[in-house]
């Protein structure tokens, strides 16, 4: 097992010589580029604290089998989503393992000004650090390279092409086998976007999760689930004199905040841990969904205390925070709040790679057009970006524009109404018909069920009517499915709005009066007195029936039927009394 180099620096977390992104003041020696015969040490990366790490045992095993049958594995993810910990548990996983008989080398790519561009795949490889004889060696060999997103410019495609692709292939260097880390750069989809020319077939793309037929279906960057569990109880045991919990609905709650993030795990499970030295806090004995949607979602707030924890502001670095400064980029990523994904074009090019390169955003690939399209790493990431953007758009624009909404709709009682009209209006029938799934946030498949498509089309349409200077916020997106809580609220109206499933979905509503009590008794909202209206949307086909004996029906006031023709070019809206109150609205293409 010679050739091993030591896999992390003595002064900070990093791969030896990677330092992050090197800055341009600081020039590795020779020695942290170099081999060397020392036996490796696992270090907690950056993005865990010690006592919440978890040795991926499943995770190295099933990438480690993965990378002997096709030879070149990329491993693509944003910043602080476990690479470097993962090479680093790769490396001695492989190493400490004699019967494997395979020597390990790891190596983290310099910046591409210390490239030589449009360079050979074996002079870029010596430039990284890579030594000759370990390349020329007929041994079973692994060679990891971190920070690999430096690589992701045309001027080195002969890594990706006559390298990558082409070992993988037919092993242009006999008894290697390549794992490569990068941060950004090769998902594109069928066409170049200004990255890597050519992008890895799906077995040999890993990504931050593995639920797309686009990437390997065995191994996952992100957390698994079993994974997540173990930090979460870790975390736990660590406070056990304090008492700290977190019940199943919580944890249920935090996976899908996060997606299995590690560096968003990490952030909230500080946040909470900050959260109880606050007076308001400090009777969260044992933490539920009630509590995590409280403080996460709290529009009264705007994030609040949420926003001010260290390792927040760590994983939303000021690079980040200044692209939020430009409003190109603060349209686009409302597009993206609102559609889940957004595809890559030639208008928003330099938005979106801007934003893809800092981390803000994750590249995939969609299945069903072929294309490449970006996505929030998170829930919480989109979570923190909807803050950021609502803190900015408000300075803004609050004193100098009037509200769309104050132009667009009455004041009084019918001023919800009026918007659920104008959105119904704003919705699109090509969107209403879509039957594929929806790329959304962490790269996770929304569910195409006619529910989560209505909920879908709405809240984009929502977010287009409200205009600027109103933050429309989903509360219930089809992934908190443990809690049947409204879907929307609109800020600074104080307005609520539920969509109900229709009867044979899971989580249908029977009694419509038992969405007010959830309203009441699930969350906070819902006990405020400034929760001026609230709605239950019935999106429908049909409209309904009209029980024979109307004296003993007293339906609730809230409940609205939207009733679409078949083709859903356009749609009637009812009041609880079944009432025609609107339309037909003519719904967009």
């Amino acid at each position: 097992m010679s050739g091993f180099m030591d896999i992390r620096c003595n002064n900070c977390a990093h791969l030896i010589g990677s330092h992050g992104d090197f800055p341009e003041d600081h020039q590795p020696d020779s020695s942290a580029r170099g081999g060397s015969t020392t036996s490796p040490s696992v270090v907690v990366e950056e993005e865990a604290v010690a006592s919440e790490v978890v040795f991926r045992k499943e995770t190295v095993e099933a990438l480690w089998s993965e990378l002997q049958q096709v030879k070149a594995i990329v491993i693509h993810g944003p910043p602080k989503s476990g690479k470097s910990t993962l090479a680093a548990q790769l490396a001695w996983y492989v190493s400490e393992n004699p019967a494997f008989g395979t020597q390990v080398f790891v190596a983290a790519c310099p910046p591409a000004s210390r490239l030589t561009a449009h360079a050979a795949w074996p002079t870029l490889l010596r430039e990284i650090g890579v030594p000759e004889p370990f390349l020329s060696a007929r041994t079973p060999r692994l060679l990891l390279i971190d920070v690999a997103q430096n690589l992701c410019r045309p001027e080195f495609s002969s890594f990706w092409n006559d390298f990558i692709n082409a070992h993988a292939a037919s092993s242009v260097l006999p008894g290697l086998l390549l794992a490569v880390f990068s941060s950004h750069g090769y998902a594109q989809g069928g066409h170049a976007n200004g990255h890597a020319p050519t992008a890895p077939t799906p077995r040999q793309r890993v990504s931050i999760k593995n639920a797309l037929p686009s990437n390997n279906a065995n191994v996952s960057l992100y957390l698994t689930r079993k994974e997540f569990e173990e930090v979460i109880d870790r975390w736990a045991e660590a406070r056990k004199p304090k008492h700290v919990k977190i019940l199943g609905g919580g944890a249920s709650f935090l996976w899908n905040f996060t997606g299995g993030h590690p560096g968003c795990l990490r952030a909230i499970l500080d946040c909470l841990k900050e959260a109880w030295t606050l007076e308001k806090y400090q009777d969260w004995g044992c933490v539920d969904a009630e509590h995590l949607m409280e403080f996460v979602y709290d529009p009264a707030a705007h994030g609040g205390e949420f926003m001010d924890v260290p390792a927040v502001l760590e994983l939303f670095p000021p690079a980040q925070q200044s692209l939020l400064e430009d409003p190109a980029i603060i349209d686009g990523l409302q597009q993206l709040i609102a559609n889940h994904n957004i595809p890559l074009t030639a208008e928003n090019r330099v938005q979106l790679e801007a934003c893809h390169e800092q981390g803000l955003l994750h590249a995939e690939v969609d299945p069903f057009t072929n294309t490449a399209v970006f996505v929030f790493p998170s829930l919480m990431i989109q979570r923190i970006c909807e803050i950021k953007i609502h803190a900015t758009r408000v300075s803004a624009f609050m004193d100098s524009v009037e509200p769309k909404l104050s132009r667009q709709c009455k004041d009084g009682n019918n001023s919800l109404d009026t918007v659920i009209q104008k959105t119904i209006s704003h919705m699109s029938r090509r969107a209403l018909q879509r039957r594929q799934p929806k790329i959304g946030p962490a790269g996770e498949p929304r569910p195409a069920s006619n529910y989560s498509i209505l909920q879908d089309e709405f809240f984009r349409a929502c977010v287009d009517v409200c205009g600027r200077s109103h933050q429309v916020l989903p509360q219930n997106i089809g992934y908190v499915v443990h809690a049947r809580l409204f879907d929307f609220w609109i800020e600074p109206q104080h307005w609520a709005i539920a969509i109900a499933k229709a009867k044979g979905e899971d989580g249908a509503i029977d009694d419509y009066r038992h969405i007010l009590q959830e309203f009441r008794r699930r969350h906070k909202f819902g006990n405020r007195a400034d929760m001026k209206q609230h709605v239950l949307l019935d999106f429908r086909t049909d409209v309904p029936d009209v029980p024979s004996s109307a004296e003993e029906w007293c339906p609730p006031p809230w409940i609205c039927y939207v009733v679409f023709e078949q083709d859903y070019s356009e749609a009637r809206v009812f009041d609880a009394r079944v009432n025609c109150v609107a339309g037909p609205l003519r719904l967009l293409p």
